[in-house]
C-alpha cells in the first residue's frame, strides 16, 4: 500500500544521521511512497529535490518551553500532506512528530542511533520538556528502530520496553551512488571524512599522522591527502598540518560536501568512523578506522562481519546471534604502515572485493527501509491525548508560576536599582561639593 512518509530530523546536514535518512528517503521513494523531509535547510536539499523527495523547512525548536504554534505547524504539514506515518530520527523532533502523530492518529516510529543511555539523560537533565515526554512518547511509538543490536537492548532496558516493539535495521547504503570504475592499483591517495568537531580532534589527527607516516616511508609515490568536513576545530587542524607537514606533502582541506562519492572516487584509503567506512567500502576503497580516540584497523574480510555489528565504530557490539564482541583492538600507526605497505594490488582487490559482497549482502538500503504496513489501532491515543491535556494544563500553571516569579523578581530588582541609584547619586553630589570647596579654598590661599 503507498504511503505518505513523513521523516524528521534536525538539520539536512552531512552528518552520518543525515546520510542514512538521505538514502532511507531514496529507498521509500523507489518502493512507491511518497517521501516528505522537514528539517532546517543544509546541504542535502537539492539532493533532496532532484531525487523527487519533498523537502519542508521546520526548526525542531530545542528549550524548555512547548511551543504550541510550531505545534500547529507540525499538524499543518501532516494534514496538508495526507501524511500516514512520521519517522523521528532525532530527540529534538520526537516533541511535535509525536504529539503530532498522537493529534491526527497516525502511527509513528522512533528510530534509536546511540547505543549509550547518557543521551537520553543528558535531553532529559536540558530540558523540562524532554523530562516530561522523552519516556512517554518512546514508549507510546508504533515501532523503534535500532541502528544496532546494542542500541536495541540498551534502550529497551533503559525505557522498559517490550522486544516486539523493536525492528533492528542497521546502517545502510544505496549502492547505485557508489557505482565506480577505478580500481585501487597501488596506496597513493588517502582521503579523511569527519565533522570537525572538538570530539572528532583526536580521531581526525590521528588520521593524519598516519597519512604523513606512510608518506615518509614512500616519497616517491607523491602521497596526498584529502579532508573533507567542517567545523569549529578547522583552523586548529590546518595549523596542525602546517607544522607537522616539513616535507610539503599535498594536504588540501575541502569543506563540507554533499557528494561525498567524487572524493571517494580519486582516493585509495579512507581513515575515518561510523558511515564513512561504510561508503569507502561500497566504493570498493581501503578502509581504516580511526575510533575516538585512537586508530583500530585495516578493514579486512576476516573482521567485516565484527565491524557491521558495531556500525563500524570499533566499540564492544552483540552480534545476529546475541553473542557479545568485544571492542577492537587498537594498533600503532608504525603497524599499520607496515600493513599498508605490504599490500600487493591482488590483495588489496581481494579485501575490498570481499568487503563489498558482505556489506552488499547485509547493508542494501532496499532491504533496511521499515514502513509500518500493518493495520493501525489508534485506540491507545485516547488515554495518550488525556495525559497530554494534563501535561500541557501543568505545564501552563508552571509558566504561569514562572511568569509571576519573573515579575516579582523584576521589581525587586527595580527598587534595588533605585536604591543604588540614589545612594550613587548621593555619593556624587558629596563628592562634587568636596571637590568645589577644595578648589575654592586653594584659590583663596
Amino acid at each position: 500500500m503507498k504511503q505518505n512518509i513523513l521523516i524528521l530530523l534536525e538539520v539536512i546536514g552531512s552528518g552520518g544521521v543525515e546520510t542514512a535518512v538521505y538514502n532511507k528517503a531514496l529507498a521509500f521513494k523507489r518502493k512507491g511512497h511518497n517521501v516528505f523531509v522537514a528539517a532546517r535547510d543544509g546541504i542535502y536539499k537539492e539532493k533532496f529535490k532532484q531525487n523527487g523527495i519533498n523537502f519542508i523547512e521546520f526548526e525542531h525548536e530545542m528549550s524548555n518551553n512547548l511551543n504550541l504554534n510550531r505545534l500547529d505547524e507540525m499538524n499543518e504539514i501532516v494534514r496538508k500532506n495526507n501524511i500516514t506515518q512520521i519517522h523521528i530520527h532525532q530527540f529534538p523532533c520526537l516533541i511535535y512528530g509525536g504529539l503530532a502523530a498522537v493529534n491526527n492518529n497516525i502511527p509513528y516510529m522512533v528510530y534509536i542511533h546511540t547505543e549509550k543511555t547518557d543521551v537520553y539523560e543528558w535531553f532529559k537533565n536540558k530540558y523540562i520538556i524532554q523530562r516530561e515526554l522523552l519516556n512517554i512518547l518512546v514508549k507510546n511509538a508504533t515501532k523503534i528502530v535500532a541502528i544496532t543490536k546494542k542500541a536495541k537492548e540498551t534502550s529497551l532496558n533503559y525505557f522498559n520496553l517490550e522486544e516486539d516493539k523493536y525492528v533492528v535495521e542497521k546502517n545502510s547504503i544505496n549502492f547505485e551512488d557508489y557505482v565506480t570504475k577505478r580500481q585501487v592499483k597501488e596506496i597513493k591517495n588517502f582521503l579523511i571524512v569527519s565533522r570537525l568537531a572538538k570530539e572528532k580532534y583526536d580521531s581526525v589527527k590521528n588520521g593524519i599522522d598516519l597519512f604523513f607516516a606512510y608518506a615518509e616511508t614512500n616519497p616517491s609515490k607523491k602521497p596526498t591527502l584529502k579532508i573533507v568536513g567542517d567545523g569549529e576545530i578547522k583552523n586548529k587542524l590546518e595549523k596542525y598540518v602546517e607544522e607537522k607537514n616539513i616535507n610539503n606533502y599535498k594536504v588540501e582541506f575541502c569543506g563540507q560536501t554533499s557528494d561525498v562519492f567524487k572524493y571517494l572516487d580519486k582516493c585509495d584509503v579512507l581513515i575515518g568512523i561510523g558511515r564513512c567506512i561504510l561508503e569507502s567500502i561500497a566504493t570498493k576503497r581501503i578502509a581504516i578506522l580511526s575510533a575516538v580516540d585512537e586508530l583500530k584497523s585495516i578493514i579486512t574480510p576476516d573482521i567485516i562481519s565484527n565491524a557491521i555489528d558495531c556500525n563500524f565504530n570499533g566499540r564492544a557490539a552483540v552480534n545476529d546471534d546475541g553473542v557479545m564482541i568485544p571492542e577492537m583492538e587498537s594498533q600503532t600507526i608504525d603497524s599499520l604502515v607496515e600493513k599498508l605497505n605490504k599490500l600487493s594490488t591482488q590483495e588489496i582487490e581481494v579485501i575490498v572485493e570481499n568487503n563489498y559482497d558482505e556489506i552488499y549482502k547485509k547493508l542494501n538500503i532496499d532491504n533496511n527501509s521499515y514502513v509500518y504496513e500493518d493495520k493501525f489501532d489508534s485506540s491507545n491515543y485516547d488515554e495518550l491525548r488525556l495525559y497530554f491535556i494534563g501535561f500541557i494544563y501543568k505545564y501552563i500553571k508552571e509558566i504561569e508560576t514562572i511568569n509571576t516569579a519573573i515579575d516579582e523578581l523584576n521589581d525587586e530588582i527595580k527598587m534595588k536599582n533605585n536604591e543604588l541609584e540614589a545612594i550613587y547619586n548621593s555619593r556624587i553630589w558629596k563628592m562634587r561639593n568636596k571637590l568645589v570647596n577644595g578648589v575654592k579654598l586653594k584659590n583663596e590661599k
